[in-house]
């Protein structure tokens, strides 16, 4: 009569064990090489008739990672000429030129721009490019480890197994 007691309550345990670790085995976070998270300053697509410029002003608000990602786009033909300069308060820092992807490492908030100069060419003189700037916070760079995933599910085990000690205890006295 106690085994049919024990059985019931165990069962019950145990699948309430295998959901919680179901469950910390679709919050646990997947391993990857992107970056968790970040902010997008920039982001456009630009048809150029003849010839384009433009200025974007792009500000960060701590230490992180900036990236100027520029892109001559085929459509109808590659832009014969297209460069993207970028400036801090201090001065020129990186030129890039047709498709071209540049980061740099901040200490602190800043301003920087991103001038752009776009020519078409061939017949139909038009053309296409996209620029994208992202920054990425410093703090957003650290993700949480997967041992704390694990600390986790290890301590929910150990507390399961508590409580069926003290149900077998229980029962073995009454």
């Amino acid at each position: 009569m106690i085994d049919r007691m024990l059985n019931r309550p165990i069962l019950r345990t145990l699948r309430m064990g295998v959901a919680v670790l179901a469950i910390y085995a679709l919050l646990a976070p997947s391993a990857r090489a992107d970056s968790i998270a970040g902010e997008t300053l920039v982001q456009s697509s630009v048809m150029v008739a003849g010839s384009h410029s433009s200025v974007h002003q792009l500000n960060v608000s701590g230490p992180g990672v900036l990236t100027v990602r520029l892109e001559n786009i085929s459509w109808p033909a590659r832009l014969d000429q297209l460069d993207c300069s970028i400036y801090s308060a201090d001065g020129f820092l990186q030129s890039l030129n047709d498709s071209a992807e540049w980061k740099f490492a901040t200490t602190g908030p800043a301003s920087f721009y991103a001038s752009i100069l776009a020519g078409a060419g061939g017949h139909l003189k038009l053309g296409l490019f996209s620029i994208r700037v992202t920054f990425e916070s410093a703090a957003s760079l650290v993700p949480i480890p997967a041992a704390a995933w694990l600390l986790g599910s290890v301590l929910g085990i150990f507390g399961i197994g508590r409580s069926w000690r003290g149900r077998k205890a229980q029962l073995a006295g009454a």
